[in-house]
């Protein structure tokens, strides 16, 4: 089977990204500006990790004894 002038037979797989390539994705950050102006989130109240105060490494007793 011979191809046309100007086109190649289609391939079992994609070699490289479709027309645009990357530069497609860059459309979904286009607020980075607005991003950067936005007041950083304040922490929890609570740590994410590490020990926890009281009872679990048997900080607070009952002292009424």
């Amino acid at each position: 089977m011979e191809a046309p002038a100007g086109q190649r037979p289609p391939l079992a797989c994609r070699p490289s990204p479709p027309q645009g390539g990357r530069s497609d994705v860059t459309i979904a950050f286009a607020n980075h500006q607005r991003w950067r102006k936005m007041p950083a989130p304040k922490p929890p109240i609570s740590p994410l990790v590490g020990e926890m105060s009281g009872r679990t490494e048997g900080g607070a007793k009952d002292r009424l004894r």
